[in-house]
């Protein structure tokens, strides 16, 4: 089973005290959610995407002078 967050995070808050949550699939395996693109059915990896800004006084290096 996993968490919904991950154990480095919670252990400052619960202090070792266990995970707040845990989901089992149907299946009776643990859950490992992966995000997908929808169009192709590839895994979305973050060295994958590209943002584009879509208001004119913003570019992808920052503020429009």
């Amino acid at each position: 089973m996993t968490s919904f967050s991950s154990t480095r995070n919670d252990r400052h808050l619960r202090k070792g005290a266990g995970l707040p949550a845990v989901v089992e699939h149907a299946s009776g395996n643990g859950l490992v959610p992966v995000v997908t693109d929808q169009a192709c059915g590839d895994p979305i990896r973050h060295e994958d995407l590209m943002g584009y800004p879509q208001v004119p006084s913003r570019t992808v290096a920052g503020p429009a002078a």
